[in-house]
Protein backbone atom coordinates (compact mmCIF):
# COMPACT_ATOMS: atom_id res chain seq x y z
CA UNK A 1 0.00 0.00 0.00
CA UNK A 2 1.18 3.50 -0.83
CA UNK A 3 1.06 5.38 2.50
CA UNK A 4 2.23 8.71 1.11
CA UNK A 5 -1.32 10.02 0.60
CA UNK A 6 -2.25 9.26 4.22
CA UNK A 7 0.87 11.03 5.53
CA UNK A 8 0.06 14.09 3.40
CA UNK A 9 -3.47 14.21 4.82
CA UNK A 10 -2.15 14.06 8.37
CA UNK A 11 0.15 16.99 7.68
CA UNK A 12 -2.70 18.99 6.16
CA UNK A 13 -4.84 18.38 9.23
CA UNK A 14 -2.00 19.35 11.57
CA UNK A 15 -1.64 22.64 9.64
CA UNK A 16 -5.41 23.24 9.89
CA UNK A 17 -5.29 22.61 13.67
CA UNK A 18 -2.63 25.27 14.17
CA UNK A 19 -1.95 24.17 17.71
CA UNK A 20 -3.16 21.60 20.18
CA UNK A 21 -3.55 17.83 20.01
CA UNK A 22 -6.14 15.68 18.23
CA UNK A 23 -7.26 12.14 18.99
CA UNK A 24 -9.10 10.14 16.31
CA UNK A 25 -10.07 6.59 17.36
CA UNK A 26 -11.16 3.91 14.95
CA UNK A 27 -14.47 2.08 15.24
CA UNK A 28 -14.77 -0.58 17.96
CA UNK A 29 -15.52 -4.22 17.25
CA UNK A 30 -19.14 -5.25 17.77
CA UNK A 31 -20.00 -8.58 19.35
CA UNK A 32 -22.82 -10.51 17.72
CA UNK A 33 -23.10 -13.18 20.40
CA UNK A 34 -20.74 -14.70 22.93
CA UNK A 35 -17.27 -14.64 21.27
CA UNK A 36 -18.55 -14.07 17.71
CA UNK A 37 -18.12 -10.60 16.22
CA UNK A 38 -19.85 -8.82 13.39
CA UNK A 39 -17.65 -8.25 10.31
CA UNK A 40 -15.33 -5.38 11.19
CA UNK A 41 -15.42 -2.00 9.46
CA UNK A 42 -12.95 0.70 10.50
CA UNK A 43 -13.99 4.30 11.13
CA UNK A 44 -13.82 6.30 7.90
CA UNK A 45 -12.30 9.41 9.52
CA UNK A 46 -9.58 7.36 11.14
CA UNK A 47 -8.81 5.39 7.99
CA UNK A 48 -8.73 8.56 5.86
CA UNK A 49 -5.78 9.75 7.91
CA UNK A 50 -4.09 6.53 9.00
CA UNK A 51 -4.77 3.85 6.40
CA UNK A 52 -4.58 1.36 9.26
CA UNK A 53 -7.25 -1.40 9.07
CA UNK A 54 -7.13 -2.99 12.54
CA UNK A 55 -9.57 -2.43 15.43
CA UNK A 56 -8.49 -1.19 18.87
CA UNK A 57 -6.48 1.67 17.42
CA UNK A 58 -6.32 5.44 17.67
CA UNK A 59 -4.42 8.23 15.93
CA UNK A 60 -3.02 11.16 17.88
CA UNK A 61 -1.80 14.25 16.03
CA UNK A 62 0.26 16.95 17.72
CA UNK A 63 0.33 20.40 16.10
CA UNK A 64 2.75 23.21 16.77
CA UNK A 65 6.50 23.68 16.49
CA UNK A 66 7.21 19.92 16.65
CA UNK A 67 4.34 18.19 14.80
CA UNK A 68 3.89 14.46 15.32
CA UNK A 69 1.62 11.67 14.14
CA UNK A 70 1.38 8.81 16.63
CA UNK A 71 -0.46 5.51 16.28
CA UNK A 72 -1.80 3.46 19.17
CA UNK A 73 -2.67 -0.11 18.28
CA UNK A 74 -2.81 -3.69 19.59
CA UNK A 75 0.40 -5.42 20.56
CA UNK A 76 1.63 -8.52 18.77
CA UNK A 77 0.07 -11.66 20.25
CA UNK A 78 0.83 -14.92 18.47
CA UNK A 79 -1.84 -16.80 20.39
CA UNK A 80 -4.64 -14.36 19.54
CA UNK A 81 -3.45 -14.13 15.95
CA UNK A 82 -4.26 -17.82 15.54
CA UNK A 83 -7.92 -16.95 16.14
CA UNK A 84 -8.24 -13.30 15.12
CA UNK A 85 -5.75 -13.00 12.28
CA UNK A 86 -2.54 -11.06 11.73
CA UNK A 87 -1.64 -8.03 13.86
CA UNK A 88 1.01 -5.51 12.92
CA UNK A 89 1.96 -4.48 16.42
CA UNK A 90 3.31 -0.98 17.19
CA UNK A 91 6.81 -1.41 15.74
CA UNK A 92 5.77 -2.91 12.42
CA UNK A 93 2.83 -0.50 12.09
CA UNK A 94 5.09 2.51 12.55
CA UNK A 95 7.39 1.31 9.76
CA UNK A 96 4.66 0.11 7.41
CA UNK A 97 2.37 3.13 7.67
CA UNK A 98 4.86 5.94 8.15
CA UNK A 99 4.04 7.21 11.64
CA UNK A 100 6.48 9.18 13.74
CA UNK A 101 5.85 6.85 16.69
CA UNK A 102 3.60 3.97 17.73
CA UNK A 103 2.58 2.61 21.12
CA UNK A 104 0.33 -0.11 22.54
CA UNK A 105 -3.31 0.95 22.73
CA UNK A 106 -3.25 0.36 26.48
CA UNK A 107 -0.95 3.38 26.85
CA UNK A 108 -3.27 5.84 25.10
CA UNK A 109 -4.71 7.49 28.23
CA UNK A 110 -1.29 7.99 29.81
CA UNK A 111 0.37 9.29 26.65
CA UNK A 112 -2.57 11.52 25.74
CA UNK A 113 -2.34 13.19 29.15
CA UNK A 114 1.36 13.87 28.54
CA UNK A 115 0.78 15.24 25.04
CA UNK A 116 -2.21 17.40 26.07
CA UNK A 117 -0.32 19.16 28.85
CA UNK A 118 0.04 22.89 28.21
CA UNK A 119 -1.87 22.63 24.94
CA UNK A 120 -4.58 25.25 24.32
CA UNK A 121 -7.09 22.94 22.62
CA UNK A 122 -7.95 19.25 22.38
CA UNK A 123 -9.57 18.11 19.13
CA UNK A 124 -11.96 15.22 19.68
CA UNK A 125 -15.41 14.29 18.37
CA UNK A 126 -17.53 13.88 21.47
CA UNK A 127 -20.64 11.72 21.42
CA UNK A 128 -19.74 9.13 18.78
CA UNK A 129 -18.29 6.47 21.06
CA UNK A 130 -18.81 6.48 24.86
CA UNK A 131 -15.63 4.50 25.51
CA UNK A 132 -13.50 7.03 23.59
CA UNK A 133 -15.22 9.92 25.37
CA UNK A 134 -14.49 8.35 28.76
CA UNK A 135 -10.84 7.86 27.86
CA UNK A 136 -10.44 11.48 26.77
CA UNK A 137 -12.09 12.74 29.96
CA UNK A 138 -9.79 10.54 32.05
CA UNK A 139 -6.75 11.92 30.23
CA UNK A 140 -7.92 15.49 30.78
CA UNK A 141 -8.44 14.83 34.47
CA UNK A 142 -4.87 13.54 34.69
CA UNK A 143 -3.66 16.87 33.31
CA UNK A 144 -5.95 18.90 35.56
CA UNK A 145 -4.59 17.08 38.58
CA UNK A 146 -1.20 18.68 37.86
CA UNK A 147 -2.43 22.28 37.68
CA UNK A 148 -0.81 23.13 41.04
CA UNK A 149 2.48 22.12 39.47
CA UNK A 150 2.01 24.80 36.82
CA UNK A 151 0.81 22.44 34.09
CA UNK A 152 -2.30 23.65 32.26
CA UNK A 153 -4.97 21.47 30.70
CA UNK A 154 -6.57 22.34 27.33
CA UNK A 155 -9.15 25.07 27.80
CA UNK A 156 -11.24 24.01 24.78
CA UNK A 157 -12.45 20.83 23.12
CA UNK A 158 -13.23 21.14 19.41
CA UNK A 159 -14.74 18.68 16.96
CA UNK A 160 -11.93 17.30 14.81
CA UNK A 161 -14.41 15.90 12.30
CA UNK A 162 -15.33 19.40 11.20
CA UNK A 163 -11.77 19.96 9.98
CA UNK A 164 -11.61 16.54 8.32
CA UNK A 165 -14.93 17.12 6.56
CA UNK A 166 -13.52 20.26 4.94
CA UNK A 167 -10.53 18.27 3.70
CA UNK A 168 -12.71 15.49 2.27
CA UNK A 169 -14.80 17.87 0.18
CA UNK A 170 -11.97 18.11 -2.36
CA UNK A 171 -10.90 14.72 -3.71
CA UNK A 172 -7.35 13.95 -4.75
CA UNK A 173 -6.55 11.83 -7.81
CA UNK A 174 -6.28 8.67 -5.74
CA UNK A 175 -9.77 9.18 -4.33
CA UNK A 176 -11.21 9.99 -7.75
CA UNK A 177 -9.82 6.79 -9.23
CA UNK A 178 -11.17 4.81 -6.27
CA UNK A 179 -14.64 6.29 -6.86
CA UNK A 180 -14.49 5.53 -10.59
CA UNK A 181 -13.49 1.93 -9.94
CA UNK A 182 -16.19 1.53 -7.29
CA UNK A 183 -18.77 2.82 -9.77
CA UNK A 184 -17.62 0.39 -12.46
CA UNK A 185 -17.78 -2.60 -10.13
CA UNK A 186 -21.14 -1.57 -8.68
CA UNK A 187 -22.66 -0.93 -12.11
CA UNK A 188 -21.54 -4.32 -13.36
CA UNK A 189 -22.94 -6.03 -10.25
CA UNK A 190 -26.35 -4.37 -10.51
CA UNK A 191 -26.50 -5.07 -14.22
CA UNK A 192 -25.83 -8.73 -13.50
CA UNK A 193 -28.64 -8.80 -10.94
CA UNK A 194 -31.11 -7.12 -13.31
CA UNK A 195 -30.31 -9.48 -16.16
CA UNK A 196 -31.01 -12.47 -13.93
CA UNK A 197 -34.24 -11.19 -12.44
CA UNK A 198 -37.23 -13.34 -13.41
CA UNK A 199 -40.63 -14.41 -12.06
CA UNK A 200 -40.49 -16.52 -8.90
CA UNK A 201 -36.90 -15.57 -8.13
CA UNK A 202 -36.28 -14.47 -4.56
CA UNK A 203 -34.47 -11.40 -3.33
CA UNK A 204 -31.71 -13.47 -1.77
CA UNK A 205 -31.00 -14.96 -5.20
CA UNK A 206 -30.47 -11.49 -6.68
CA UNK A 207 -28.38 -10.55 -3.67
CA UNK A 208 -26.19 -13.57 -4.42
CA UNK A 209 -25.68 -12.26 -7.95
CA UNK A 210 -24.56 -8.92 -6.57
CA UNK A 211 -22.15 -10.53 -4.13
CA UNK A 212 -20.77 -12.80 -6.85
CA UNK A 213 -19.82 -9.83 -9.00
CA UNK A 214 -18.30 -7.96 -6.07
CA UNK A 215 -16.19 -10.99 -5.21
CA UNK A 216 -15.19 -11.57 -8.84
CA UNK A 217 -13.86 -8.01 -8.94
CA UNK A 218 -11.73 -8.59 -5.85
CA UNK A 219 -14.08 -6.91 -3.38
CA UNK A 220 -15.21 -8.41 -0.09
CA UNK A 221 -18.88 -9.08 0.55
CA UNK A 222 -20.89 -6.19 2.01
CA UNK A 223 -21.32 -5.82 5.74
CA UNK A 224 -24.30 -7.73 7.08
CA UNK A 225 -25.55 -4.65 8.95
CA UNK A 226 -26.28 -2.64 5.83
CA UNK A 227 -29.22 -3.80 3.79
CA UNK A 228 -28.83 -0.63 1.84
CA UNK A 229 -30.74 1.46 -0.63
CA UNK A 230 -28.83 0.12 -3.61
CA UNK A 231 -30.10 -3.39 -2.97
CA UNK A 232 -33.54 -1.88 -2.49
CA UNK A 233 -33.31 -0.32 -5.92
CA UNK A 234 -32.34 -3.66 -7.40
CA UNK A 235 -35.33 -5.25 -5.68
CA UNK A 236 -37.59 -2.55 -7.12
CA UNK A 237 -36.27 -3.38 -10.56
CA UNK A 238 -36.99 -7.05 -9.87
CA UNK A 239 -40.56 -6.21 -8.85
CA UNK A 240 -41.00 -4.16 -12.00
CA UNK A 241 -39.79 -7.06 -14.10
CA UNK A 242 -42.12 -9.49 -12.33
CA UNK A 243 -45.04 -7.12 -12.94
CA UNK A 244 -44.19 -6.86 -16.62
CA UNK A 245 -43.95 -10.64 -16.91
CA UNK A 246 -47.24 -11.08 -15.08
CA UNK A 247 -48.98 -8.77 -17.50
CA UNK A 248 -47.50 -10.64 -20.40
CA UNK A 249 -48.65 -13.94 -18.90
CA UNK A 250 -52.24 -12.77 -18.41
CA UNK A 251 -52.36 -11.42 -21.96
CA UNK A 252 -53.20 -7.92 -23.09
CA UNK A 253 -56.07 -9.48 -25.01
CA UNK A 254 -57.93 -10.08 -21.75
CA UNK A 255 -57.74 -6.40 -20.85
CA UNK A 256 -58.97 -5.40 -24.28
CA UNK A 257 -61.79 -7.95 -23.99
CA UNK A 258 -62.94 -6.47 -20.69
CA UNK A 259 -62.93 -3.01 -22.22
CA UNK A 260 -65.44 -4.17 -24.89
CA UNK A 261 -68.11 -4.62 -22.22
CA UNK A 262 -69.90 -7.45 -20.44
CA UNK A 263 -72.19 -8.22 -23.45
CA UNK A 264 -69.23 -8.99 -25.67
CA UNK A 265 -69.04 -12.73 -26.34
CA UNK A 266 -65.51 -12.76 -27.64
CA UNK A 267 -63.49 -15.36 -25.74
CA UNK A 268 -60.55 -13.93 -23.82
CA UNK A 269 -57.08 -14.62 -25.10
CA UNK A 270 -55.52 -17.74 -23.58
CA UNK A 271 -53.02 -17.27 -20.79
CA UNK A 272 -49.40 -17.34 -21.79
CA UNK A 273 -47.30 -20.24 -20.64
CA UNK A 274 -44.68 -19.94 -17.95
CA UNK A 275 -42.06 -20.15 -20.67
CA UNK A 276 -43.53 -17.11 -22.39
CA UNK A 277 -43.62 -15.21 -19.11
CA UNK A 278 -39.97 -15.97 -18.47
CA UNK A 279 -39.10 -14.84 -21.98
CA UNK A 280 -40.93 -11.58 -21.38
CA UNK A 281 -39.11 -11.12 -18.09
CA UNK A 282 -35.74 -11.68 -19.70
CA UNK A 283 -36.58 -9.18 -22.41
CA UNK A 284 -37.68 -6.63 -19.82
CA UNK A 285 -34.60 -7.15 -17.67
CA UNK A 286 -32.42 -6.72 -20.72
CA UNK A 287 -34.06 -3.40 -21.54
CA UNK A 288 -33.65 -2.18 -17.96
CA UNK A 289 -30.05 -3.31 -17.70
CA UNK A 290 -29.23 -1.58 -20.98
CA UNK A 291 -29.79 1.73 -19.21
CA UNK A 292 -26.32 1.24 -17.71
CA UNK A 293 -23.85 2.19 -20.49
CA UNK A 294 -21.23 -0.37 -21.39
CA UNK A 295 -18.49 2.20 -20.86
CA UNK A 296 -19.32 2.15 -17.15
CA UNK A 297 -18.67 -1.57 -16.95
CA UNK A 298 -15.07 -2.63 -16.43
CA UNK A 299 -13.95 -6.08 -17.61
CA UNK A 300 -13.80 -8.87 -15.05
CA UNK A 301 -10.36 -9.56 -13.57
CA UNK A 302 -8.21 -11.79 -15.72
CA UNK A 303 -6.90 -13.98 -12.94
CA UNK A 304 -7.22 -14.70 -9.21
CA UNK A 305 -3.91 -12.93 -8.69
CA UNK A 306 -5.34 -9.78 -10.20
CA UNK A 307 -8.42 -10.08 -8.03
CA UNK A 308 -6.34 -10.58 -4.90
CA UNK A 309 -4.64 -7.23 -5.43
CA UNK A 310 -7.92 -5.41 -5.33
CA UNK A 311 -9.61 -4.09 -2.24
CA UNK A 312 -12.74 -4.81 -0.27
CA UNK A 313 -16.23 -3.39 -0.60
CA UNK A 314 -18.66 -1.38 1.45
CA UNK A 315 -22.34 -2.34 1.59
CA UNK A 316 -23.92 -2.85 -1.82
CA UNK A 317 -21.23 -0.81 -3.56
CA UNK A 318 -17.60 -1.54 -4.20
CA UNK A 319 -15.34 0.27 -1.72
CA UNK A 320 -11.80 0.64 -3.01
CA UNK A 321 -10.63 3.03 -0.28
CA UNK A 322 -8.20 0.48 1.10
CA UNK A 323 -5.94 0.74 -1.93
Amino acid sequence: MDTKAFAERRLRLIEAMGSGVAVIPTAPERIRNRDTHHPYRFDSYFYYLAGFPEPDAALVLVAGDAPQSILFCREKDSEREVWDGFRYGPDAAREAFGFDAAHPIGMLEEKLAELAADRPVLFHSIGYDPASDALVVAALNRVRAKERSGIAAPARIEDVRALIDEMRVVKDERELEAMRRAARISARAHRRAMLRAAPARHEYELEAELLHEFRAAGAASPQSAASSSKLGKAMSVSASIRTTASRAASGEGQSRGRMLGSNDTTAPAPRATASAANSAARASSGRIASVIPDRWISPAPASPAASASRSSASPRAADVSRQ
